[in-house]
């Protein structure tokens, strides 16, 4: 499998053969993201959300959620009926069981 690594500014183009060896990064923490994108990637859900008033807010978690969760937390999120909200308002804890919560990004 190929993969550009995000983990710093270098952007190695990583290798990762059926036994999770990883070739062409320049660091460790290539080594480490490519393992976990392998294996089990996880990503930060961001979504806009509609109040009841008309006007949106940002909204995103507290940290990566499994990428195979990533459609359930929307559903989570989008499913929120609320009037107002201010910044960093926990919305939802520990979305799903996955340990992160859904926070008031912007409003």
């Amino acid at each position: 499998m190929k993969l550009i690594c995000i983990s710093c500014p270098m952007g190695c183009e990583l290798t990762v053969d059926n036994k999770l060896a990883v070739t062409g990064n320049q660091c460790a923490r290539g080594v480490t993201y490519a393992k976990s994108e392998t294996t089990n990637p996880m990503r930060i859900v961001t979504a806009v959300l509609r109040l009841t008033g008309g006007s949106t807010i940002s909204v995103r978690t507290t940290k990566p959620v499994p990428k195979k969760l990533m459609d359930a937390v929307l559903r989570e999120i989008l499913a929120l009926k609320l009037s107002s909200a201010i910044h960093g308002q926990i919305l939802i804890s520990n979305v799903l069981k996955t340990d992160a919560d859904v926070i008031v990004t912007s409003y």
